[in-house]
């Protein structure tokens, strides 16, 4: 508790500026009209739901986040989604967005699992992850280097880390069916990106073909499946761990 209080003081005050992930947004359905945007930082996404036409609540742990982000949604709390009661009816979200928010948790498979029950049948999440194995994060990482830093992939404040693969297993072992998976990333080699046209489709293939080796990012649509189909208990402690209520 003192380790999750001490997080908490960090946030109160902190506010993540970033300009959003259009091409995580963009996959959004038509139908997903009422949104929880959890971890919400400067608002970025919240923007680009609300321009979409959504109505958007949000979730943070910091109190300045949610002053800033207020004039885009509709609703904002503060506070843990790992332990904060949510007060919302069973089944009131068409759609969850998580970008870059689980790998901030002690138990982002139990807090999927939780998120679960505020979406309606056939409701669906949008994750972002960072990939921990993209190249230059190997690259480091062969030259013996395992360094944090105030923002990217080795945020000091990440407590999980994600590949291509186990990203979709978090997924899956929340209870939800992976949909799509993809990554956006880039190709290294600015001669060679130069000589075949461009940076754009090169990436695009560079991410399709290799998605663990060029992807920074891993994108993630998953969906809402019968409790009979969610994995069991054995089966999640076998990747994730159980944090006591």
């Amino acid at each position: 508790m003192g380790d999750r209080s001490r997080a908490g003081g960090f946030y109160k005050d902190r506010v993540y500026s970033e300009e959003g992930l259009p091409e995580l947004i963009g996959l959004m359905r038509g139908n997903d009209h009422l949104v929880l945007d959890i971890g919400c930082g400067g608002g970025a996404n919240a923007r680009l739901m609300k321009e979409l036409g959504k109505i958007v609540h949000a979730i943070t742990l910091s109190e300045a986040e949610a002053e800033v982000v207020s004039p885009h949604v509709k609703r904002v709390l503060i506070g843990d989604i790992e332990t904060m009661a949510f007060n919302y009816a069973d089944g009131f979200f068409d759609a969850i967005v998580l970008s870059h928010v689980l790998e901030h948790l002690i138990d982002p498979w139990k807090t999927l699992a939780r998120l679960r029950k505020l979406l309606r049948l056939g409701g669906r999440i949008y994750v972002a992850l960072p990939n921990i194995t993209f190249y230059q994060e190997r690259f480091k990482f062969l030259l013996g280097r395992f360094e944090y830093n105030d923002t990217g992939i080795m945020d000091r404040f990440h407590l999980r880390f994600f590949t291509y693969k186990t990203a979709q297993e978090l997924v899956r072992l929340g209870g939800y069916q992976v949909l799509l998976a993809k990554t956006i990333g880039s190709f290294p080699l600015w001669p060679l990106r130069c000589l075949v046209g461009g940076p754009i489709w090169i990436d695009r293939l560079a991410c399709l073909v290799f998605p663990n080796l060029f992807g920074r990012h891993v994108i993630i649509v998953g969906e809402t499946v019968l409790e009979s189909e969610v994995p069991t208990k054995t089966e999640q402690r076998q990747v994730g761990p159980s944090v006591k209520s």
